[in-house]
């Protein structure tokens, strides 16, 4: 791996620790149904975050482990792809605690990210 590797990769160990430390604290410290519209975006926000973080991180050592190599595109191409994850969580929460989820919606979102992914991958 090489320097800048190194150093991106500890840049997103570092921002994902952090917003999922940020998301810990709103969850034990604040009250969801007194919480100011600030609150909510922070979570959903912070939410995105970690979970983009988390899921680029997995798929970095994934990768890793089974090409033996990780090469700049291929942290790229994870991080797109822990995004991804990320939109599609996020935005089936989002659907959910506002009552707009229904089973068809779930599959359009997936579809979605599916057909985009795919576009990114040519």
């Amino acid at each position: 791996m090489g320097n800048s590797l190194g150093s991106s990769l500890v840049f997103l160990a570092f921002g994902t620790l952090a917003s999922a430390s940020g998301l810990w604290s709103i969850i034990k410290f604040s009250d969801p149904y007194n919480a100011g519209l600030i609150v909510h975006i922070a979570f959903y926000l912070l939410l995105f975050l970690t979970i983009a973080g988390l899921t680029s991180i997995v798929l970095i050592f994934l990768r890793y482990r089974f090409i033996k190599s990780v090469l700049r595109n291929q942290l790229d191409v994870s991080l797109r792809q822990g995004c991804l994850v990320a939109v599609l969580f996020t935005s089936t929460l989002l659907l959910q605690v506002n009552g707009l989820l229904v089973w068809w919606v779930a599959i359009t979102l997936v579809l979605f990210v599916i057909v985009l992914e795919s576009f990114f991958n040519t």
